[in-house]
């Protein structure tokens, strides 16, 4: 008898912010707005269950990819010219909350929002991944709570390998 692990999973990350009224959960997950690592779990929970896979990994990220740029907004420098003063400004918001991630959604005070408020030439597309590859997963993982977990399946991978066990 040969046992065989199979390690195939599906999965997909999208953003919290502006959710279907018809994704799976989101009427039940209001209901914990005030705790949005509850509602994120709670989302997630609901996707999985209305998929019926268990090789699905569900991924809600709490926050905007911006988020993870107020991990180290000094690099905003390497970038931007004259950019202490608008840096500082930007570091006083990520001062007054536990963790990037939590920095309010709505729709002008998103962490994209406030950088293009500082820095109106900011690009998503160039400027950004860039910034966050010299911030890096390490220092994004110490503070934004959320933002790697489950990225490389760590909260379900046991049962997945667990689920994906196959003897033949």
């Amino acid at each position: 008898m040969i046992a065989r692990l199979h390690l195939f999973a599906e999965g997909t990350m999208i953003d919290l912010y502006a959710l279907h009224a018809e994704f799976p959960g989101v009427e039940e997950a209001e209901k914990l707005r005030n705790d949005p690592y509850q509602r994120v779990e709670a989302l997630e929970k609901s996707w999985l269950d209305a998929t019926g896979d268990d090789r699905f990994i569900p991924f809600i990220q709490l926050h905007e990819f911006e988020a993870y740029l107020f991990c180290d907004v000094s690099q905003f420098n390497r970038f931007f010219d004259l950019a202490a003063p608008r840096i500082s400004d930007l570091q006083k918001i990520a001062d007054n909350v536990r963790s990037p991630e939590l920095i309010d959604d709505g729709q002008h005070t998103v962490p994209s929002q406030r950088i293009v408020a500082e820095f109106p030439e900011y690009s998503k597309t160039t400027v950004g991944p860039q910034m966050a590859e010299l911030i890096g997963l390490r220092k994004s993982d110490s503070n934004v709570l959320t933002s790697i977990r489950g990225l490389d399946g760590s909260r379900n991978s046991e049962r997945h390998l667990r689920k994906g066990r196959d003897e033949g």
